[in-house]
């Protein structure tokens, strides 16, 4: 698969994603363990 194409499909996924979330949910906050500074999860921290 070429780079563009893997882009596409990349983008394409983390759409779907993102319609699955009801609007509602967006105003929750993220779990503390998410925004923790040593977290994993994060790049660059």
């Amino acid at each position: 698969m070429k780079p563009d194409e893997v882009f596409v499909h990349a983008d394409a996924a983390v759409r779907e994603v993102i319609d699955k979330i009801d609007p509602a949910e967006l105003s929750a906050a993220a779990p503390k363990e998410w925004s923790q500074p040593g977290s994993p999860k994060l790049r660059g921290r």
